[in-house]
């Protein structure tokens, strides 16, 4: 183990670096993700404690080419303040493959961990134009910027902010150029108004209902989201729902890992063919659902009273003019709206009500539209069948009725993912904040707001 301690000098003489290191560090530590190259010919365990944040968005992570020697003082500049006060643990192993290390974890320890406070891994500072990336450190997304840094080029810095609440985000964008929203943070007038430099703000999902967009509109700040990026996968996740709370696969999962093997563990199923699909909003993924669940034969029907006359007829469907109506024949409900005001709780006590007996609920949209008391309610008394849920209201919370029915399956808000649909959303989020920072206009704007130009 390597041994990393730091503490502030108390009078340079001379403005002092981020940190003392050799250029062969630096060149090591282009960013925090590095760690895969310092470790390159060794095999061991950093330790940093505690971490520390200079103004210029340089941190200890820049330093950990400490595997040159087993202890190394560093000295920090008078303004830098501590930034967490637990411990930040990288570890390292060789790959057999190659002579690259694979990082293992990178987990912070301490007391404020439960609090929340921000860690931040960047790029060695720049001079030009800054973007901050908003995670959580529940739940991440982006574990290391290299492929924002790929888009992003050598002119832009990229900071990885994680964060759990609003306000410990204060102090951290004010002189920031462009935002990548990840995480259900809001970012709403108290912090808008703060962003003296944004030129753009992109909601890294297809949802963007944590974004004030009235207040960026009026903060002349651009807001886009990334609309496009995991359609087939939340498509395809939603067919897997239905068919697994209808063909009643945790039922029969359970049945067998018991010790059964009994047809009959099945109970009451519906059959797929000629089952009329109710889809509730019709945009990219509702659309993509209808042509999935075409291929087994059921009849598509949607409301979205948003669309043009005659989307019905090009997709072979048939639409239902009012929400009542598509309620009362859908056997099976799937939701594909975004959560707005008029969707929040649209799916309640009543509208399940209207729903046919024994009618099954799918939702991969968002958890608030459906409300979950309702829910619980509708599938304690058999009004429902069954739900296949990729999201609640609240979410990452369980209530335990959901948790233990075997006729519920739940999901982990995962149907967005895969391999190859990640690296997609950071790419195009990334290219959008290049666009935005170019003074450009992109498609997916969300507040009207077009071409700003903001102090530099």
């Amino acid at each position: 183990m390597y041994n990393v301690t730091a503490h502030r000098a108390r009078a340079p003489r001379t403005p002092l670096a981020p940190a003392p290191i050799t250029d062969q560090v630096a060149r090591a530590y282009k960013s925090l993700w590095g760690i895969e190259r310092a470790f390159r010919e060794t095999k061991s365990t950093l330790e940093v404690r505690p971490a520390f944040h200079h103004r210029d968005g340089t941190t200890l992570g820049h330093i950990v080419g400490c595997f040159l020697a087993p202890r190394l003082e560093v000295d920090l500049p008078p303004r830098t303040r501590p930034l967490a006060s637990g411990t930040l643990l990288l570890r390292a192993r060789r790959s057999r493959r190659s002579n690259l290390a694979e990082p293992l974890t990178s987990a912070i320890h301490g007391d404020n961990v439960n609090r929340g406070t921000v860690v931040q891994e960047s790029m060695l500072p720049k001079s030009g134009p800054r973007v901050a990336i908003i995670d959580s450190r529940r739940g991440r997304y982006v574990e290391t910027p290299d492929i924002e840094e790929r888009v992003l080029g050598p002119d832009i810095g990229v900071e990885l902010l994680r964060v759990e609440t609003p306000e410990e985000l204060h102090g951290h964008l004010e002189e920031i150029d462009g935002i990548i929203s990840w995480h259900h943070i809001s970012i709403g007038r108290e912090l808008l108004v703060r962003l003296r430099r944004c030129r753009g703000i992109v909601r890294a999902a297809v949802g963007f209902d944590n974004i004030d967009l009235n207040s960026a509109a009026e903060c002349q700040i651009p807001v886009c989201n990334v609309p496009d990026y995991g359609t087939e996968e939340v498509a395809d996740h939603t067919l897997a729902l239905l068919l697994g709370v209808v063909r009643r696969l945790r039922v029969l999962d359970e049945h067998c890992r018991q010790g059964g093997w009994d047809w009959r563990a099945i109970g009451r199923v519906q059959r797929l063919r000629g089952a009329t699909l109710g889809i509730l909003g019709f945009g990219r993924i509702g659309s993509a659902v209808a042509r999935r669940a075409m291929a087994f034969g059921m009849d598509v029907v949607f409301y979205d009273p948003y669309l043009p006359s005659g989307v019905e007829k090009s997709h072979g469907v048939r639409r239902a003019e009012t929400f009542e109506e598509l309620l009362g024949q859908s056997s099976i409900l799937s939701v594909h709206v975004p959560l707005t005001v008029e969707t929040r709780r649209m799916v309640d006590e009543r509208a399940l009500a209207l729903l046919p007996p024994g009618a099954v609920l799918i939702n991969t949209a968002r958890g608030p539209v459906v409300e979950q008391g309702a829910l619980i309610a509708a599938l304690a008394s058999g009004r429902l069948d069954g739900a296949g849920l990729d999201v609640l209201a609240s979410e990452p919370d369980v209530p335990e009725a959901l948790r233990a029915s075997n006729r519920v399956l739940l999901t982990a808000h995962a149907a967005f993912y895969a391999d190859a649909a990640l690296t997609e959303l950071r790419e195009k989020a990334a290219r959008i904040v290049v666009r935005l920072l170019g003074g450009k206009s992109d498609r997916n704007l969300l507040n009207g707001v077009d071409r700003v130009e903001r102090a530099r």
